[in-house]
């Protein structure tokens, strides 16, 4: 059945039209100011009073008349009686008599009487108990006087200012205990599939843990102006969808969805948010991923459908309706894109708005480094910094042009120095990992792992490669004429572990390409090793011919049996194997490697390469 979109737009009109569809808060509540952190001022906030309430003392010395000091030298000073003291959270004090000062301390009331003070340092203490002043003063000297940071009746705070701490001690100093605020904009969230579980269920095959619901909630309740509840997950039935929606809208400002927005005929979020009145705004939006983005009303409530797959459903979720749903809780989202350059060449879908997870590593300029991967790759969430939006009115952009991204989290990023490529436990990683310092680690290809290195981007790079080949030759050719020192581990010697006798490795991967089960690592795994094996590219080649054959497990077998892969062949490490060990024959060897720039890393860890130096090559 050919997929029909009911109501295809642009990537600009989805933006525009979600601006639109989505109508702003009315109600209002008062809360405590203890309370108000992230919410939205309904109603602008005056000033009650004074700050300083009173003329204060900014340093501790003497409060004084200013003419009975203005001809005060060191070589003639004026000597003046102490009449008093005035310190901090006492009552105003008067200070009567000619010649008299009061001893004062900063923040203290101004005494009566008095019109300037004199810095302790520019005075000194006679034994007789007066004291002498060495400095003259103008009247106001190191006084703050009433009103002078804010005066009473003075706007403070517009209405639909966020509030944030800084707001919060202005009000607590003026005494205001409760400000009015928009109530919180109420959000379900539902996840649809047949195939989805909880993420606290136990895995059964075929099933897919829901994250889209937990991340757009999440996503949400970082604003606390947003009640975000997760509302479950409904199965591809319409009474079941239908019934999640309709409960929801009953207490909602807005509901959204994921899964289920394609046009399929499994489809249902569509079909039921058509039914609405008034019903679709749009369905389908020409961006790459995402093209099953739906957006309806129900009376004046946003129903919004997400795609499925984790990445997508979350790019586009930030791009076309994060901003609407923000400006409907009466927040005007400032965005602060991170600029900067490409690392390395970029192709683009031509017609498309093209959303693309990247890495970016901070410095002038800062470097963005496209991660490419299928929609469902969730794994590009921790391995990336954020994403770029470009429109695909080119092939082709070249490194070095400038692109602006839009960072997963608006929290403290970590700048640490890292470890850029690809880590899989087989046995030594860990014990190579211990040694080296505390790191993040950033999930990359090889050849974009050997360019952030020469970028210094990142410290060390490390990937796989199948024993024999040249590795030291293959940086090379990546990295250029630069010094770098190369690490390598051991060699792990992975092979075809067969139920029955097969005589010959040969004869092992001619039954695996006539399509017998096979289990192993995933296919990204393997892709991904460095090598020139006939013996591995001819693996590849057969997985990938015969998918459908093939359970990807890991490189000890020992997931096997949780997964319910019915296998003839396992690809495993020699020594691993739970059964048939008799029947194992090598296939090829995977040695890990970790490269890094001489001279950066010995200034940064020296004496790390002492440790290091077994795995040296």
């Amino acid at each position: 059945m050919k997929s029909v979109y009911k109501k295809l737009v642009t990537f600009t009109d989805a933006v525009r039209l979600a601006k639109e569809t989505l109508i702003p808060l009315k109600g209002t509540e008062k809360v405590p100011i203890t309370q108000s952190g992230g919410r939205i001022l309904s109603a602008s906030i005056f000033a009650t009073r004074n700050n300083p309430p009173f003329n204060r003392a900014t340093m501790d010395g003497y409060a004084v008349r200013a003419s009975e000091v203005e001809s005060a030298t060191h070589a003639e000073p004026v000597t003046l009686n102490i009449g008093g003291e005035s310190f901090i959270g006492q009552p105003r004090k008067r200070m009567l008599g000619e010649l008299n000062c009061f001893r004062i301390s900063t923040g203290a009331i101004i005494p009566e009487g008095s019109d300037s003070v004199v810095r302790v340092e520019d005075t000194e203490m006679l034994a007789d108990g007066r004291v002498r002043v060495l400095e003259p003063v103008s009247a106001g000297t190191n006084i703050a006087e009433a009103g002078s940071d804010i005066t009473s009746g003075e706007l403070l705070m517009l209405a639909g200012k966020q509030i944030d701490t800084n707001d919060i001690a202005v009000l607590a100093s003026l005494g205001i205990p409760e400000i009015d605020v928009y109530r919180k904009l109420i959000i379900s969230v539902i996840s649809t599939g047949n195939e989805l579980i909880s993420h606290t269920e136990p895995y059964r095959e075929g099933s897919i843990s829901d994250a889209n619901g937990i991340a757009v909630c999440n996503e949400l309740n970082t604003f606390q102006f947003i009640e975000a509840t997760y509302a479950g997950i409904a199965r591809d039935v319409y009474g079941e969808i239908n019934g999640k929606i309709e409960e929801s809208l009953s207490h909602s400002d807005i509901v959204i969805l994921s899964g289920g927005s394609s046009a399929g005929e499994s489809d249902l979020v569509y079909r039921i948010i058509d039914e609405m009145a008034p019903g679709m705004v749009f369905h389908g939006v020409l961006v790459k991923p995402g093209l099953p983005t739906v957006l309806g009303r129900s009376g004046e409530k946003a129903v919004i459908g997400l795609p499925g797959f984790p990445v997508s459903s979350m790019m586009i979720f930030r791009s076309i309706f994060l901003s609407a749903i923000l400006a409907a809780g009466r927040f005007e989202m400032e965005t602060r894109p991170d600029i900067g350059t490409l690392a390395v060449n970029l192709k683009l879908e031509m017609g498309k708005q093209n959303l693309i997870p990247v890495n970016v590593f901070h410095g002038t300029p800062n470097r963005v480094y496209p991660v490419t991967g299928l929609s469902g790759s969730i794994s590009r969430f921790i391995s990336t910094s954020g994403f770029i939006s470009l429109e695909g009115n080119t092939k082709f952009l070249e490194a070095g042009t400038e692109v602006a991204v839009v960072k997963w989290s608006k929290e403290f990023e970590d700048r640490r120095p890292g470890i850029s490529g690809m880590i899989v436990q087989m046995g030594q990683e860990e014990s190579i990992l211990e040694m080296l310092p505390s790191l993040k680690y950033i999930r990359m290809s090889p050849r974009n792992s050997l360019k952030s290195l020469s970028n210094r981007d990142s410290i060390i790079s490390a990937f796989y490669f199948t024993n024999g080949f040249n590795v030291a030759d293959y940086v090379r050719s990546e990295m250029g004429n630069v010094d770098f020192v190369l690490f390598k581990g051991s060699a792990v010697e992975v092979g075809i572990e067969c139920p029955k006798p097969v005589k010959t490795l040969e004869g092992a991967f001619a039954a695996i390409e006539k399509g017998e089960m096979l289990a192993g690592p995933a296919l990204r795994f393997l892709e991904e090793v460095v090598t020139s094996d006939d013996n591995l590219e001819r693996l590849i080649q057969a997985i990938r011919s015969n998918l459908s054959s093939y359970s990807a497990t890991d490189l000890y077998g020992s997931n096997k049996e949780k997964q319910g892969a019915k296998t003839e062949f396992t690809l495993s490490i020699k020594g691993k194997m739970k059964q048939n060990s008799k029947n194992w024959m090598k296939a090829f060897e995977i040695v890990p490697a970790f490269v890094t720039l001489q001279k950066d890393f010995l200034e940064r860890y020296p004496g790390l390469t002492e440790k290091l130096k077994p795995l040296q090559s």
